[in-house]
């Protein structure tokens, strides 16, 4: 990406107002913000501060059509890989899956009862495996199911199939879709809201990282609560 390069104008769209709360009392947060990061969204941007709810947002930014671009390159590309260890015998993976029996009320027979005093001395590792299931509990009825909304290539689909659910994954990228089904994962291209996915569906609905990439967060959030089986929970993890 050159110095001189920029988002073409055609593809970018203005708003006047707070995505999040409406508010059109702004003032200016950053500018000249650069990707220097994925190094695929080339131009300067400006960052608003809301006066109502002190959100940030860009002004302008991409449009819905034209904001794929800026991940071409992103991590999810990756090859998908499940965080439950396939090796049962190593004793890190015992401790691991002692520790969700302990915790989370999991069932592996591997699992090792030493686990609760381990990570009672090794907090570092116990919030490392805690966010690697994203907090999830065992699941509390047959076939529970699970929809990680922006689920890139799915590594979290296999961890939750692997800790008992029926996954799905809804991720707008062609790539990340494709490297998911590959790893045979059912992963439907789209992103909320207008999912195509029907209502009442889902124990557990995740964003992990996508909430504040959506340009539509009011419709998101009223679709994501349509989608929940009643009792249902929704998780925003690192948003």
């Amino acid at each position: 990406m050159s110095a001189d390069e920029t988002w073409p104008e055609q593809d970018l769209e203005r708003i006047d107002k707070c995505p999040v709360c409406g508010s059109a009392v702004r003032s200016t947060l950053f500018t000249a913000l650069r990707d220097n990061t994925f190094d695929v969204a080339p131009g300067a941007w400006t960052m608003w501060r809301c006066a109502g709810c002190e959100s940030a947002y860009l002004d302008p930014r991409p449009n819905a059509a034209s904001i794929g671009r800026a991940y071409s390159a992103y991590y999810t590309h990756a090859q998908p890989r499940s965080a439950i260890s396939k090796r049962r015998g190593r004793w890190q993976t015992r401790l691991q899956l002692g520790y969700y029996n302990t915790r989370y009320g999991y069932n592996f027979p591997t699992g090792s009862s030493l686990a609760k005093l381990v990570f009672h001395f090794d907090r570092s590792w116990a919030s490392e495996i805690n966010y690697a299931i994203r907090h999830l509990p065992a699941p509390t009825r047959e076939n529970a199911t699970l929809l990680d909304i922006g689920c890139g290539n799915g590594s979290f689909l296999l961890t939750a199939r692997d800790l008992g659910y029926v996954a799905v994954g809804l991720e707008p990228d062609e790539a990340a879709v494709r490297n998911g089904r590959l790893a045979g994962m059912d992963v439907r291209q789209g992103l909320v809201p207008d999912s195509n996915l029907p209502e009442n569906s889902f124990d557990y609905i995740f964003l992990n990282h996508v909430f504040e990439h959506l340009h539509k967060p009011h419709e998101a959030t009223s679709e994501i609560l349509k989608l929940l089986r009643p009792g249902g929970a929704r998780v925003a993890v690192a948003a």
